[in-house]
């Protein structure tokens, strides 16, 4: 799966999540607000019959327990409208309900809301209105506060995921620019010296010389097939991955010290592979520079092919400096680097190569301290050993 359906479906699932988070907790909150209303409906009942009880009350016990039952009432809006229209209110606003305009608003909210209790007052009848007590409005608003902080979440995320994934594409973009810039370097600068050379004097246009242009010119040729690869899908054929592999070093011999050693070691002369040539040998190239540069420009390169079952292997090791354990992941990603001149794009595209373009995989293997770092290289082999 490609980066851009892997962010797709994080985003799809960042919003599919919110959505059903959202419904269960609005489903589950107005549930118990439900609940809630009921309750304070039948308390409500209880206390205006309490009112009612309190004034007939025939001794001390009966009005201290009608009045306590009375008393216990202290988050339920009730406004009681006596025959006569006076209004009593309970549990409003106190600063607000000393503007009689305030309650008679009320009184007009209370009565679209719930039917009134009947209250008989010895010969007066009278009724109570009431509303939601505040814990029941916070549960009724509470989902659509947690939407709220879930949508802020949603948004914080994706714009540091946006952010994060401009950096990366940013970071490949230079890095890609600079790789260029790096490859087409070399053999430019060896065809200019050989014009040069050859305008200087034209004796030396030799069969040697004419040879060395041709394999810069092939290069160059290389270099462009390979840039060209990066962002299309490229052609696959099956090879022998042993041929590549031997090819890759060679040239890699005839481009750095002699300080370098290497070693290729093959249990099988013969296991093919679906491969992209010009992308593979880049892969083995990358690998190899950056193992030169943890060796300091001195050191060995071993490199071990072998088939396990269906697969096929190729272990890459160099005695430098070693990478610590918790960088493992953390060295295939654009941008990272240890060199003071690096752009940190090498092991990212060899990530990308193998991984998106030949369904393989590449992992540290192992790396010792100041000893030595393996990279295992893995990919579907075509055909048996021999």
């Amino acid at each position: 799966m490609n980066n851009f359906n892997t962010r797709r479906l994080i985003k799809s699932g960042l919003f599919v999540g919110a959505l059903l988070i959202g419904a269960f907790s609005m489903i589950y909150t107005n549930n118990l607000a439900t609940q809630l209303r009921i309750e304070e409906s039948k308390k409500l009942s209880i206390w205006a019959q309490a009112q009612q009880k309190l004034i007939e009350a025939q001794s001390d016990e009966e009005l201290s327990f009608y009045y306590a039952i009375v008393e216990g009432n202290k988050t339920i809006p009730v406004i009681w409208e006596n025959t006569d229209g006076t209004l009593i209110h309970r549990n409003l606003d106190s600063i607000k309900a000393k503007n009689g305009n305030y309650v008679k608003k009320r009184l007009e909210i209370m009565k679209k809301g719930y039917p009134p209790i009947k209250v008989k007052l010895v010969d007066e009848v009278s009724y109570l209105y009431y509303d939601d007590s505040n814990l029941v409005r916070q549960l009724k608003n509470y989902p659509f506060y947690q939407l709220g902080i879930i949508a802020l979440f949603i948004g914080v995320s994706y714009l540091a995921f946006s952010t994060a994934r401009k950096s990366e594409q940013n970071k490949v973009w230079v890095g890609l620019a600079k790789e260029t810039a790096h490859q087409l370097g070399t053999p430019i600068s060896s065809l200019m010296a050989w014009v040069d050379l050859i305008e200087l004097d034209p004796s030396q246009a030799s069969p040697e010389a004419m040879d060395e242009m041709r394999k810069d010119i092939y290069r160059l040729n290389v270099i462009t097939e390979r840039f060209s690869k990066i962002g299309s899908a490229p052609v696959l054929e099956i090879c022998n991955i042993n041929d590549v592999i031997a090819h890759s070093i060679g040239y890699m011999k005839s481009r750095t010290s002699p300080k370098i050693t290497y070693q290729y070691v093959q249990k099988h002369k013969n296991l093919l592979v679906n491969l992209n040539i010009h992308l593979f040998e880049w892969v083995i190239e990358n690998i190899c520079k950056n193992a030169i540069d943890a060796m300091q420009g001195s050191g060995r390169i071993t490199v071990r092919l072998y088939q396990n079952k269906n697969n096929v292997m190729i272990d890459i090791t160099d005695d430098g400096k070693g990478i610590p354990p918790n960088l493992f992941k953390t060295v295939f990603r654009p941008g990272y680097t240890t060199k003071k001149r690096g752009w940190g794009l090498g092991l990212s595209l060899v990530k990308r190569i193998i991984e998106e373009y030949h369904k393989g995989q590449i992992i540290v293997k192992e790396s010792i301290p100041n000893t030595s770092t393996t990279f295992r290289i893995t990919l579907k082999c075509e055909s048996a050993a021999m």
